[in-house]
């Protein structure tokens, strides 16, 4: 008959502190051995003696705990034998000891399982009382044996090794013993509580059988509701019933003895006063939020938030309100941008600037009273409009200034829309061609001497009767050094020195300028220069 007794062994700091087994095989001349087991830097040393009989003694390691290579057999031999083995790439190792001259042929097997546990095939005299199948054998540090049962001589305040005790003890009867900081399982049932701290030193695992691969790793099932929401396999509790009790978890480095010295981040409540919540990164670094493995959105260490990557239909999609309190908000590149300046002015930078024109319509000028005067005649069927002469100064005059949405000093661009109520003859040229005489002058400045500007030259030989043009005088007028407000004086007029003059009136429609706009208006209503 085999019986199997699962026993923890003392790991020992040094060869001289090696505990000691002593136990009998069964079998006809029942010899007794001792068996020294130690391990120091992945090195077993043993050393077994017999008072009588013949032994073989074998030394086998498995990585995994099922396939077993043999390390080391003895042979038959009488008396003493020791020695040490390197266990190498070995996580179990099992020795045993066969006594050649009993009748039963008795094997005893020690086992290391992952655990460390060590496990004994045959009957064991422990301390004047052989224990049962499977019964399990712990160490007492005060008599120096392997006990079975319950253990009532331990004092806890002179174990210098930790003990895996898998064993049922009444602690009531151990010394030094305080209630509040050990725990008496006396069922498999039992909770697991304590009210003081406590220290693991390596990974632990909570939620069934697994190999943790982290300082805590959880497995198991969300809990479903806890309390009014469905919970998750972390939960992180309050004591306090106050509706506003903080809960957080917090990352930390560490100082050179190992304990928490700088907060790296912080995800929690706020305060104890409200139920605000934050996700606090500690350090003047960026705090990224990501999905789908990459980073989505990154909100600076200045509070700027930056989503680097184009999303399905927008990089931001607001179906609300947005706001923004203080500070300028900017749409657009660095370059390129519409901004909403601190006091709410919207402004156009770069290519965002828009365009528009500064309209002076013919029909609400005024004709020069001294010289000739442009006819105001039909143009088409009943529809009036200022017709130009080939061979006669006529002009027309206006006065205009410039929006508060230009874009001060900007460069602006005039022209004219005019038509034909004549069709070319199509035998030569016959050229139409406009000038515009004006001054400028700012609000309180002293009006200068006029400029006179042209148009190009358009022939229109080819063109059908009531048609229609829109052609630019000069390349554009230079405002550097103006501002809104300012005040154009201007004549409109026909060039009648130009060769091969179109006979017929050339119709005058609209002067209008073109002015770049980079905002909507003036900051204040007494923007006036």
């Amino acid at each position: 008959m085999v019986k199997r007794i699962i026993l923890t062994l003392l790991i020992l700091a040094s060869l001289a502190n090696a505990e000691t087994l002593t136990y009998t095989l069964a079998g006809g001349a029942n010899e007794t051995q001792t068996l020294n087991i130690q391990y120091f830097d992945r090195v077993l040393y043993y050393d077994v003696t017999s008072a009588t009989g013949t032994f073989e003694l074998t030394i086998e390691g498995s990585a995994d705990g099922t396939e077993w290579d043999s390390m080391y057999v003895s042979g038959t031999v009488a008396g003493l034998d020791n020695g040490s083995i390197n266990l190498g790439v070995y996580s179990n190792i099992r020795i045993k000891v066969e006594d050649k001259s009993a009748s039963a042929n008795t094997i005893v097997v020690i086992a290391r399982p992952f655990d460390n546990n060590f496990t004994f095939d045959g009957t064991v005299d422990v301390d004047a009382s052989s224990p049962s199948n499977n019964q399990v054998l712990t160490f007492n540090s005060t008599t120096s044996k392997w006990t079975s049962g319950a253990q009532t001589a331990i004092d806890h305040d002179t174990l210098t090794n930790t003990h895996d005790l898998t064993t049922d003890i009444d602690h009531d009867g151990i010394a030094n013993y305080v209630a509040d900081k050990h725990i008496d399982w006396t069922s498999a049932s039992d909770n697991f509580e304590t009210s003081g701290a406590g220290q693991f030193g390596g990974n632990l695992a909570v939620g069934g059988n697994i190999l943790p691969n982290a300082p805590l790793h959880i497995k198991g099932n969300t809990p479903g509701t806890v309390g009014d929401f469905p919970a998750g396999q972390l939960i992180i509790q309050n004591p306090s019933i106050l509706v506003n009790g903080n809960a957080a978890i917090t990352g930390y480095t560490s100082d050179i003895a190992g304990n928490p010295v700088h907060q790296l981040w912080y995800f929690g409540s706020v305060t104890s006063s409200n139920q605000d919540v934050i996700i606090l990164n500690r350090a003047n670094a960026n705090l990224h939020l990501g999905t789908n493995g990459f980073s989505k959105m990154v909100i600076t260490p200045d509070g700027n938030v930056d989503i680097p990557v184009s999303l399905s239909t927008a990089d931001l999609d607001v179906s609300d309100n947005l706001t923004v309190t203080s500070g300028i908000s900017h749409f657009g590149d660095g370059t390129d941008y519409t901004s909403t300046e601190a006091d709410g002015t919207l402004v156009f930078t770069g290519a965002a600037t828009v365009w528009d024109d500064l309209r002076v319509p013919l029909s609400a000028t005024k004709v020069n009273p001294v010289t000739s005067k442009p006819d105001f005649a039909v143009f088409r069927n009943g529809v009036y409009a200022f017709g130009f002469d080939d061979g006669a100064d006529e002009s027309v005059n206006f006065i205009t200034h410039f929006p508060h949405s230009w874009s001060e000093g900007t460069t602006v661009y005039p022209h004219i829309h005019w038509g034909i109520a004549t069709a070319g003859s199509n035998g030569g040229a016959e050229n139409v061609k406009w000038g515009l005489e004006y001054t400028i002058a700012d609000i309180d400045d002293v009006m200068p001497a006029s400029t006179t500007i042209y148009t190009d030259t358009i022939d229109v030989q080819t063109n059908p009767q009531y048609d229609t043009f829109k052609t630019a005088i000069d390349a554009g007028i230079d405002m550097t050094g103006f501002t809104i407000s300012c005040v154009m004086l201007g004549r409109l007029f026909r060039d009648t020195s130009v060769a091969n003059d179109f006979t017929p009136d050339a119709y005058g429609f609209e002067f209008d300028i073109h002015y770049e706009k980079d905002t909507v208006g003036s900051r204040q209503y007494n923007d006036i220069k």
